[in-house]
């Protein structure tokens, strides 16, 4: 059977130590000049920025810092740097954070390159051309956002998510440097990379995948179970650090051309209705669907078990076993995760969430998006009892 698929990825990605040294030069090949950096405040009050701003003023380029973006983003801050992207005469949009920021920096591009609202964007393919220059340099090794063609804001009044899907929201470079994630706390680096995991296995195992995607997000899985247990022991571990941003952008480019899964549906759902940061939404389902998936991917899977078993537990078991040690290794890497920095495993271990709550997540996710490209699509009922486990 042949299977016909389309891989698009046009970000340049720039990777290494001190690589933010290119920023003058990368600018002005976007034939920029004013640069609007849109961070959040806990970026600026850690500091996190400075050394963007301190290459910024050492090579005289006047630069504009926007940082009132709250956890998710939202349509009001969207705006909101609208207006002072046009007060501060900019031309280029550098935005440093995580996903929510970067996010949101996509969605600011839509609304100061097009005119109207951004509900007139929303959907796929409904830009209608290039915006303007922008530079992404992440902040979290998770949500591969620097290099996606989606930008999902939420608009808090309605209570959801706004989601973006062309390939003209991509920004022209990408910016890894170890020295913006060697600080991370150590509880937002394991649920990060927890999301990058989650973006991996769903991107290998929905019914959208592909070779490209498929061996993109292989090689990110390796990454992320070598480096992720360096870091947790090493935090200032700059080659670990590295691997893993850069786990986190393959594992983007991955997602963004295959799609994700039921986890990210209920993600969704918990995340915009009870601020839960998504990828400890992630973080907390991943085992608990690909459970549920698993007659359904079980190929895919037993080809992931490579990666979490020793050569003995592979070598020594069957195809279903060797899966089902595999799922134990997750569960087992989230109680690491617990124990070592705090990370909730269980989703009752999250105060602003309750069992009266299911039914409500249920119908959440069964229109989410993801959902479409789950092996399965789950009824109301099976999605409760996913949540009933993982609680």
């Amino acid at each position: 059977m042949f299977n016909n698929y389309e891989f698009y990825s046009a970000v340049r990605i720039i990777s290494g130590l001190d690589t933010l040294s290119k920023l003058p030069e990368l600018i002005q090949k976007l034939s920029a000049s004013k640069v609007f950096i849109m961070t959040d405040k806990g970026i600026t009050k850690a500091k996190v920025h400075l050394p963007v701003i301190e290459i910024l003023e050492a090579n005289q380029i006047p630069f504009f810092v926007f940082d009132d973006i709250p956890a998710d983003g939202s349509v009001n801050s969207v705006y909101q740097a609208a207006d002072q992207f046009f007060y501060s005469e900019s031309d280029i949009i550098i935005a440093i954070g995580g996903g929510s920021v970067i996010d949101t920096s996509k969605a600011l591009n839509i609304s100061v390159t097009l005119t109207g609202k951004l509900e007139k964007y929303m959907g796929v393919n409904n830009l209608p051309h290039r915006l303007k220059p922008s530079i992404i340099i992440p902040t979290t090794s998770g949500t591969g956002s620097e290099v996606t063609a989606i930008a999902v804001v939420a608009d808090n009044d309605k209570k959801i998510k706004l989601i973006f899907n062309s390939p003209y929201i991509m920004a022209d470079y990408a910016v890894l440097d170890p020295k913006m994630t060697q600080n991370l706390p150590l509880y937002i680096t394991a649920m990060t990379a927890m999301d990058a995991l989650t973006h991996c296995i769903e991107s290998y195992t929905c019914n959208s995948r592909n070779p490209i995607s498929s061996e993109l997000a292989f090689s990110a899985i390796k990454k992320i179970i070598t480096h992720l247990p360096i870091v947790l022991d090493e935090p200032q571990n700059f080659n670990s650090r590295l691997a893993l941003a850069e786990a986190s952008t393959m594992a983007g480019m991955a997602f963004s051309n295959s799609m994700v899964g039921l986890t990210h549906s209920i993600a969704h759902a918990l995340g915009i209705n009870f601020a839960v940061p998504h990828g400890l939404c992630c973080s907390i389902f991943l085992p608990y669907v690909i459970e549920y998936n698993k007659e359904y991917i079980l190929e895919e899977l037993n080809e992931l078990s490579l990666l979490f078993l020793t050569e003995s537990e592979y070598q020594l078991n069957d195809k279903n076993t060797r899966v089902n040690l595999f799922i134990e290794k997750i569960y087992h890497l989230k109680e690491i995760l617990e124990r070592k920095t705090q990370l909730p495993s269980r989703l009752g271990m999250l105060s602003n969430v309750s069992v009266k709550d299911f039914e409500y997540i249920a119908n959440k996710a069964l229109i989410d998006g993801s959902i479409i490209f789950n092996p399965i699509k789950p009824s109301k009922k099976e999605i409760i009892n996913i949540l009933e486990k993982a609680w």
